[in-house]
């Protein structure tokens, strides 16, 4: 969360607050049972419900989701991605699903394909301002699906969220530890999540 971010929380709170504070102020002057029920009723109690429901799903809805720039990307995404293996001197590419996990504050990727299976960590969503475009950066783990190939690689992606033709696109780069970088793009086709690339790659052809 940035300094932006929690200064607005602040102002938000403290409007709330003076709002509340004069709502109460107004009862107590009208109703004695209101008084003592509004006595036992802490503002900052209030408050802290109010965030919980904000940063656990409020974020996400229409008009309350414009107080912060927050991109929703929760979902399955499908697409395809190409990769170039420096010391094979091999190109290699398939179709791969992604199946992202996001609330408020946090953002987790898995990607499957049919040779393997990517988990992030280390995870970044940035708004940048200037350019007013989202960035995701991750590290993450490469298992094999070949279950003789107990090799395990790891790698950096950084993906750049569009949008076209009422589409939202994920597309970028990525690099892995054994000396491979490549290239992916994928669409966000429903707010489903899958488990696996059977899955994605069945949601993606019932969309056809």
């Amino acid at each position: 969360m940035n300094k932006k971010e929690i200064q607005t929380i602040v102002f938000i709170s403290y409007i709330i607050t003076a709002i509340l504070s004069f709502m109460i102020s107004i009862l107590v002057l009208e109703d004695g049972f209101l008084n003592n029920l509004l006595s036992s009723i802490k503002i900052t109690t209030i408050l802290s419900l109010w965030w919980l429901y904000y940063f656990k799903i409020g974020w996400k809805q229409k008009p309350i989701n414009k107080l912060f720039k927050r991109a929703n990307l929760n979902g399955t995404w499908f697409g395809h991605y190409e990769s170039y293996d420096i010391e094979k001197d091999k190109i290699f590419k398939g179709e791969i699903g992604l199946k992202i996990n996001q609330d408020f504050t946090t953002i987790s990727l898995i990607s499957y394909s049919n040779r393997f299976s990517n988990y992030s960590y280390n995870e970044i969503l940035n708004y940048e301002e200037k350019s007013d475009r989202y960035a995701i950066v991750y590290v993450y783990t490469q298992t094999v699906n070949n279950a003789f190939d107990l090799k395990k690689d790891s790698g950096t992606s950084e993906l750049i969220l569009k949008e076209a033709q009422n589409k939202l696109i994920l597309e970028g780069e990525f690099w892995t530890s054994h000396n491979s970088k490549g290239k992916l793009k994928v669409e966000k086709i429903a707010n489903k999540k899958i488990d696996t690339f059977e899955e994605a790659s069945e949601l993606f052809q019932s969309r056809k």
